[in-house]
C-alpha cells in the first residue's frame, strides 16, 4: 500500500463518525478525539479506505473501513470485508493494482497462527524489535523485487513475492484470480475468498470477547503483580472490552476502561494479550490513583510529557510481569515482550537504567518504531 492518505474535513469527518459510531464505545468514536483520513482504492469499485485516528493518548489508536459513502465495511482482523466485496462483484484487479490488493489482504486479515505475512516492502516485514531487524536483513538479502503478470494459462494473476513463513523468509508464488480469490501455492498450498459470504455489518465487538478476556486473565494471575492488578479491576468493578482490530493495542480511558484490541479472526488469547492487559491495568491503577491522561487541548509539551511518563511505567510494570512469567518457568512471555517490540525497554529494567535513561530508551524505541518523529 502507498501513502496516499487525505484528511477529510470537519463536516465530512463528522458524518462518517455519525454513520459507524457504536453507542456502547463514543469514546472511540468522540469527534474532538478523532480525525478521519481517506486511502484511495482503484479494486474495489466505488470504495476508499477511511480511518480514523483516535488521539485520546499516543500511540494513537486506528479504526479502518472500506466504505463507498453509503455502505462502510469494518476491517476486523477477520476477511468478513473482503468476502463481502467479493460476494457482491466489487472487485476491480489490473496488474497495476493486483499488488496493492493482496497487500491489503495479508495487512488487515489475521490467519489462524500467522504463518503467512507478504512483504510487498523488503524494508518493512511487519515485525517490531529484534525480531523485526533479523527478519528485515534477510528479506533484503534474498529478494530485491517482486514480479507480477497475467497468464491466460491459469486464468490469473501470477505473484513470484517473498513471503514470512513460519518466521522465515520464503520465495513465495501466489495466484489471484480476478473475481479477488487468492491461491498462494508455496511455500505452503492455501486458498483464500474461495468461498465467499456477504456481511451486512462487521462489528467493532471480538466475536469472542468474553472467553479470550478470561483466557488471558488465567494467565495473568499466575504473576504475583498480574494478580494484584486485577484484584484492583475486580474491587473497582473495571471494565475490560475487547475490540476486533489487526492491531494489537491497549487503551485505557479516564473513566477508567480498558480497551484491548486483537483481530477478530483470533480465537484464543495468549501471552501477548496478557502483557498487554498487565500494562494497561497498570495505567488503570495510575488513573484510580489521581495521576489519568491528559486532556487533549492540554499543550502539547504537557499532553506528550504526561503521556510518555505514563507509557514508560505500564511498559515497566510489563517488564516485570514478564520477569515474574520467568520466574515460574514461562518463556513464551519474553517472545511475546520481543514482539511487542519492547526489547530495548526490558534491557534497561533488567539492568537497572536510571529514569532518565529509560526515557531516553524509551524516546529512541517509539522513535525508531515511527510513533514519534
Amino acid at each position: 500500500m502507498n501513502n496516499q492518505w487525505k484528511q477529510l474535513d470537519q463536516n465530512d469527518a463528522n458524518a462518517f463518525l455519525d454513520a459507524v459510531r457504536t453507542p456502547n464505545h463514543n469514546i472511540l468514536f468522540d469527534p474532538s478525539l478523532c480525525e478521519v483520513f481517506l486511502h484511495p482504492l482503484d479494486f474495489f469499485d466505488g470504495y476508499d479506505l477511511l480511518r480514523i485516528s483516535n488521539t485520546y493518548s499516543p500511540p494513537f489508536a486506528l479504526f479502518d473501513y472500506v466504505s463507498n459513502g453509503d455502505n462502510h465495511y469494518y476491517l476486523d482482523g477477520s476477511d468478513h470485508a473482503f468476502q463481502t466485496l467479493c460476494k457482491q462483484g466489487s472487485v476491480r484487479l489490473t496488474e497495476d493494482n493486483v499488488l496493492d490488493y493482496i497487500d491489503l489482504y495479508f495487512t488487515y486479515v489475521y490467519e489462524r497462527g500467522n504463518s503467512i505475512v507478504f512483504i510487498r516492502d523488503p524494508q518493512n516485514t511487519n515485525f517490531k524489535g529484534s525480531d523485526g531487524m533479523g527478519n528485515h536483513f534477510k528479506a533484503i538479502q534474498k529478494y530485491t523485487s517482486v514480479r507480477v503478470e497475467w497468464s491466460d494459462d491459469v486464468d490469473a494473476f501470477v505473484i513470484h513475492a517473498p513471503l514470512l513463513y513460519q518466521d522465515k523468509t520464503r520465495e513465495g508464488v501466489i495466484h489471484v484470480s480476478k473475481n479477488g480469490k487468492i491461491d498462494v501455492l508455496a511455500p505452503l498450498t492455501v486458498s483464500f475468498l474461495d468461498v465467499p459470504r456477504g456481511f451486512e455489518d462487521v462489528p467493532i465487538d471480538h466475536p469472542k470477547a468474553d472467553s479470550i478476556i478470561s483466557q488471558v486473565r488465567d494467565l495473568l494471575v499466575k504473576t504475583p503483580t498480574g494478580k494484584r492488578l486485577l484484584d484492583i479491576a475486580d474491587e473497582k468493578n473495571i471494565d475490560i472490552h475487547l475490540i476486533g482490530s489487526p492491531n494489537y493495542q491497549a487503551i485505557v480511558t479516564n473513566k477508567p476502561t480498558i480497551y484491548l484490541l486483537m483481530p477478530a479472526a483470533q480465537y484464543t488469547g495468549d501471552m501477548h494479550q496478557a502483557l498487554q492487559l498487565g500494562g494497561a491495568l497498570r495505567d488503570m491503577e495510575q488513573v484510580l490513583g489521581g495521576f489519568p491522561r491528559p486532556a487533549k487541548d492540554e499543550p502539547p509539551e504537557v499532553y506528550f510529557t504526561i503521556n510518555y511518563d505514563k507509557n514508560l511505567n505500564l511498559l515497566m510494570e510489563i517488564c516485570k510481569i514478564v520477569e515474574e512469567f520467568e520466574d515460574i518457568n514461562m518463556p513464551e512471555a519474553v517472545s511475546a515482550m520481543r514482539r511487542l517490540g519492547i526489547e530495548s525497554i526490558y534491557s534497561g529494567y533488567k539492568n537497572e537504567a536510571s529514569p532518565e535513561d529509560m526515557l531516553q530508551i524509551y524516546i529512541k524505541m517509539m522513535t525508531k518504531q515511527g510513533f514519534i518523529l
